[in-house]
């Protein structure tokens, strides 16, 4: 199968490609990608682009939150009831972490992969699908990074979650 799979650096050079980020991975890199049941999930260029993905996710995010919020506090008297504001951000967030899984869980691609991976038992990525949900997972992973760093006083077990997702992510 590994024939068939297009040039991942191609692909992962493709999006936000800079003159800093390396065309030739490094020779043990290079092992791992090419035994890898994920292909694109060991460039240096792939991890760049990716995290650029997250951080303006984020920002996209934090722009919607604030437009929901204002909008929420003036729609709803009982949303702007709620005291203290930390806990109006942390409806927020909740709700937006609820539409971006929404989101995902009912999407074709998403139900596609998971049909492929655990009913068909394929579990080979190509490039694109690989790709495909590295975006999705860092969009899942902006709204929990994003309430760290917004939302204060969240609960332990929430912070905990939130910074395993991330690191998992990577």
């Amino acid at each position: 199968w590994r024939q068939t799979v297009p040039d991942v650096f191609e692909l992962a050079n493709a999006p936000l490609a800079f003159a800093a980020c390396p065309r030739e991975a490094p020779a043990a890199l290079e092992a791992l990608r090419r035994y890898s049941l994920w292909p694109a999930a060991y460039t240096p260029c792939e991890l760049y682009d990716s995290l650029l993905f997250t951080i303006g996710t984020m920002v996209a995010m934090l722009a919607a939150w604030c437009v929901a919020r204002a909008l929420a506090r003036a729609r709803s008297p009982a949303f702007a009831s709620v005291r203290p504001d930390h806990k109006q951000w942390y409806v927020v967030a909740n709700c937006s972490k609820a539409a971006a899984l929404a989101t995902l869980a009912f999407s074709p691609f998403w139900l596609e992969s998971v049909h492929a991976s655990y009913w068909l038992d394929e579990w080979h990525a190509t490039s694109t699908r690989a790709l495909l949900i590295k975006r999705a997972c860092g969009w899942y992973v902006a709204t929990d990074v994003l309430a760290l760093l917004v939302v204060p006083k969240l609960p332990r077990t929430t912070v905990v979650h939130h910074v395993v997702a991330a690191v998992l992510a990577l």
